[in-house]
């Protein structure tokens, strides 16, 4: 496929999301897109980023491997 065409095919499977998780997770990943730095990441930012997600896995801002199980079946 051509980008023009998975641009498109995208933009016509959005439509139909209806899972607050996987619209979430589309969120931060175009996000993360936008923020990462160009080349590799420095020692210092991949432990920033650790630290980070250790503090959402104690707030509890995370999915269990079953609720993302559950979510994924419904992504097709």
């Amino acid at each position: 496929m051509s980008i023009q065409a998975d641009i498109s095919w995208i933009r016509s499977e959005l439509k139909n999301v209806r899972d607050p998780h996987l619209i979430e997770a589309f969120k931060q990943l175009l996000a993360y897109r936008n923020s990462k730095p160009s080349g590799a990441m420095s020692k210092t930012q991949f432990v920033a980023e650790i630290e980070e997600a250790e503090k959402q896995i104690e707030n509890g801002d995370y999915l269990s491997l079953d609720e993302f199980e559950r979510s994924a079946e419904k992504w097709s």
